[in-house]
């Protein structure tokens, strides 16, 4: 078979393919808890149970992890037994890491119930309860004859052993058994060792997992009921109080991993999706339908295989009434953010571990927070990331009284509806969309609940040529903006983002913080007064031909809408219906007699025409007397020097003289001197003041905004912000920076960080020295970014988040890699003095590349 041999081989082979029957993060846990019971079976005497090559593989990885101090956490030992545990074959069942199957008659030489057993007794947790509540629960453990030791017809009060309070109101601690999941998991686990060893699991071994788990629900239910444990299995259902209080939170955080994670958190609220999904998440699967936008996944948890009815569309809806809640705007934010999640096929969060970077930031979140959470009734260690998926779905089927359809509910966040459900009802999108809607946190009982999304309405241009000239206006400024390489339909998907930002603007500018770093980039600050003001929402009652189509909206939500139609239509109508009753009422003289209606009206008019005769009689004797003087000033100005009387003039005008200077006309000038100042200030590109007595271009508050990306800190070198009057970061010196906190070292890390980008700038010869458009300084970033930085200084890191990351992390790449090493005699080799921008022999060379 003939292959394209230009392409990159991304087909799977036949074994991956067999593989792959179970998704890959849930392998990952399968192998966490085989690397559980292997080592377990290892410190236990059970060694006999393993293979060969694990026993002398563990021998080392452990000598290893005790010669480096890493006993406790066994890092050596956990990753030998994966990398024995990956290399599973079902053709070779002597791979696996433990004896399966018994070799002749000898039935103590592999893995029984009996040793499983004995594991799973050492899954414990230590809980504090009251002493006699723990005293009647060992009673009850002894009467349902669960303990190991049996009575033999002794009081059970003997049999239980003291026990010591540990505080002062009778708490003791106790052991207690995990949750009946945890032991499903390890049997689960367990199961897939056997199945990719290719080894039949005996059928006493299954039937004792069954009953195993069984009673173990049985017990752990008791054990919460007499001991008063926590009812609830897991992490607690994330209220909506608690999702406000966060996403307001990080709405309003300077710090730009807040940014990440509030986009992350709303949209595994709205979308209703498992964590997974999220992070899944393309660019090139989101779009735009009507009032919603659209997302595409390719799978879910319940339907590896890809269902149709699993697929999507899922809608998602904005929330304009409260932004911090927006889905859209979140989105947005994010994506002119780091534009270049707009390019080619990339994640919508780049980086291969996302979703453990989200666990992080969320969970020192709570953590900073825990004093409000506790306030809102909440316990920190309640809340986990699958929190939002629970809350949101308890919001959606039970927060209304007219919740959307309970199949579109289940179809939406992934639960496998089975059997006859699963052939009978499939995915339609009037029901998605209720649901989107629903869990976009907007009141489903108020007519404010049909609002339509953001979006940019041309309808009140008369002309179609200003219309379409305000469209290509809004698509330069994009495209200026935005990476080159962006298709048409992300500069589609662009757009409609866009016009969140331009309607929140206001919002944004207000509440987010002082030095996020979102004011800094260009798509928010200087944007033209033209594009912002065509951004609107719209409701059914005051649609135009531009507003997108309204979806997802209820019956009685459109009764809703439609009532406050007609409200304003009798608003109207009775406005309308007064004003012609009053200019009729008037029109035929009603309230007063005709005669006098009439005899003012003739009053007024002659008034007006003698008035105006009086006014021509007064121009025309003030014209003549004018003339009249005129021709007086001819002649007394006849013989005498005027350029001496003009300096004479000028000088006493300067010294403020009375002389022909009147009060009236040293007020005019004063007032037009003042008008013309405050033209001329309002032309300013910056301002200039004094700040703790030094005179300095920068506002008295200013601050570096914290993490800006590469990218941004080249756009904002060569291009200032009008609206916070912020020069050029290129323009600033060390006088500006005295007031700003660590000023100059922000300083001298940005002139070495734009040196490299000055150095092969002139190379390519894209350097800018004067005063930059837009395409300039992204033709500069994009040709130095791609062929140098990247390339030059990332080769063997993880380049995964290089978009996304901070100018800072970049700058440190450099200096490790030798950027700024003015000498050979100073690099450790050839190849970091290759990589120095001291080295001439470099632009030779680039030069002849390029040749």
């Amino acid at each position: 078979m003939r292959t394209n041999q230009n392409a990159i081989n991304l087909v799977a082979t036949a074994d991956a393919v067999a593989k792959n029957v179970v998704g890959i993060g849930t392998r990952e846990g399968y192998f966490n808890r085989i690397v559980e019971l292997i080592l377990w079976l290892y410190h236990n005497d059970y060694t006999h149970l393993l293979s060969n090559q694990c026993k002398s593989a563990l021998e080392v990885a452990i000598a290893t992890d005790t010669r480096n101090n890493r006993s406790c956490k066994q890092v050596s030992a956990r990753n030998c037994i994966k990398s024995i545990l990956k290399k599973l074959n079902s053709k070779d069942s002597n791979l696996s890491p433990v004896k399966l199957a018994s070799e002749g008659d000898t039935a103590g030489d592999a893995l029984s119930w009996d040793v499983i057993a004995e594991f799973f007794d050492t899954k414990q947790k230590i809980v504090q309860v009251d002493k006699s509540l723990a005293m009647e629960f060992k009673k009850k453990l002894d009467d349902f004859s669960m303990l190991n030791n049996q009575n033999d017809g002794v009081d059970s009060d003997e049999t239980i052993p003291p026990i010591d309070v540990v505080d002062n109101d009778g708490q003791v601690r106790v052991a207690v058994r995990l949750e009946a999941s945890t032991y499903d998991g390890f049997r689960s686990a367990i199961c897939h060792l056997y199945r990719e060893s290719n080894v039949k699991m005996p059928d006493e071994m299954t039937n004792c997992f069954s009953r195993y788990i069984k009673g173990s629900k049985r017990i752990n239910l008791a054990a919460k009921q007499t001991l008063g444990l926590k009812i609830s299995e897991g992490k607690s259902h994330m209220t909506v109080a608690v999702y406000e209080f966060l996403c307001k939170t990080m709405f309003q955080s300077r710090r730009p991993e807040h940014v990440f994670a509030h986009t992350f958190t709303v949209l595994d609220w709205n979308l209703m999706k498992r964590a997974e999904n999220v992070v899944d998440a393309k660019i090139a699967h989101i779009s735009f339908s009507n009032d919603a936008m659209v997302f595409m996944f390719s799978k879910s948890k319940s339907q590896q295989d890809g269902a149709e009815e699993y697929l999507g569309p899922w809608h998602v809806y904005a929330n304009p009434q409260k932004p911090w809640l927006c889905p859209i705007l979140a989105i947005a934010r994010f994506c002119f953010m780091y534009p270049e999640v707009f390019t080619g096929n990339r994640p919508l969060f780049e980086g291969k571990n996302s979703y453990s970077r989200y666990q992080k930031v969320f969970t020192q979140l709570l953590h900073d927070h825990s004093r409000e959470l506790c306030q809102l009734g909440v316990e920190p260690s309640d809340l986990g990331t699958h929190s939002a998926r629970k809350g949101v779905g308890t919001l959606v089927a039970a927060g209304c009284t007219v919740a959307p359809p309970i199949i579109s509910i289940c179809l939406r966040m992934g639960w496998a509806l089975g059997g006859v459900l699963g052939r009978y009802f499939k995915h339609g999108d009037a029901g998605d969309q209720s649901v989107g809607r629903m869990a976009s946190k907007m009141n489903p009982m108020e007519e404010d609940y049909s609002v339509c999304r953001p979006y940019f309405d041309f309808s009140n241009l008369d002309s179609a040529v200003d219309r379409q000239s305000q469209k290509e206006e809004l698509d330069k400024f994009l495209a200026e903006h935005l990476p080159s390489s962006v298709s048409c339909t992300s500069l589609m998907l662009a757009r409609e983002l866009y016009a969140s930002i331009c309607f929140h603007h206001q919002y944004l500018d207000e509440h987010l913080h002082a030095s996020s770093p979102f004011r800094d980039s260009p798509f928010f600050k200087d944007i033209p007064q033209n594009i912002m003001e065509r951004a609107r929402i719209a409701y059914p009652w005051d649609a135009t031909c531009d507003t997108p189509i309204f979806t997802g909206i209820p019956p009685h939500a459109s009764l809703l809408a439609k009532q406050r139609e007609l409200q304003n239509e009798l608003e109207m109508l009775r406005k309308s219906i007064g004003t012609i009753i009053g200019d009729e009422l008037n029109s035929r003289g009603v309230g007063c007699t005709e005669f006098y209606t009439r005899g003012i009206e003739n009053a007024i008019k002659d008034l007006e025409n003698n008035l105006k005769t009086h006014y021509s009689t007064i121009v025309q004797e003030s014209r003549q007397k004018h003339d009249e003087l005129l021709q007086e000033l001819d002649n007394a100005l006849n013989g005498y020097d005027v350029e001496e009387e003009m300096d004479l003039i000028s000088e006493d005008c300067g010294n403020e003289s009375e002389f022909l200077v009147t009060p009236d006309i040293q007020q005019e000038r004063s007032k037009r001197r003042q008008d013309e100042a405050m033209a001329i200030t309002k032309r300013r590109k910056v301002t200039v003041g004094v700040v703790k007595g030094v005179l300095t271009t920068l506002p008295s508050d200013f601050k570096f905004p914290q993490s800006l990306t590469a990218r941004q800190l080249v756009h904002n070198w060569f291009i200032g912000n009008n609206d916070r009057h912020i020069v050029p970061y290129r323009r600033l010196t060390s006088r500006d920076l005295k007031h700003v906190e660590h000023g100059q070292e922000y300083r001298r890390k940005m002139c070495r960080f734009m040196a490299v980008v000055k150095h092969y700038g002139k190379i390519e010869g894209c350097w800018i020295e004067k005063d930059p458009t837009q395409m300039e300084v992204k033709r500069l970033w994009e040709t130095v970014s791609s062929k140098y930085l990247y390339r030059l200084y990332c080769q063997k890191v993880n380049v995964s988040r290089q978009n996304t990351g901070s100018w800072f992390s970049l700058l440190n790449r450099m200096i490790h890699n030798g950027a700024f090493k003015k000498a050979r005699d100073k690099c450790k080799s050839d190849e970091e003095w290759s990589k120095s921008i001291y080295n001439e022999d470099n632009v030779e060379k680039y030069i002849a590349t390029d040749d």
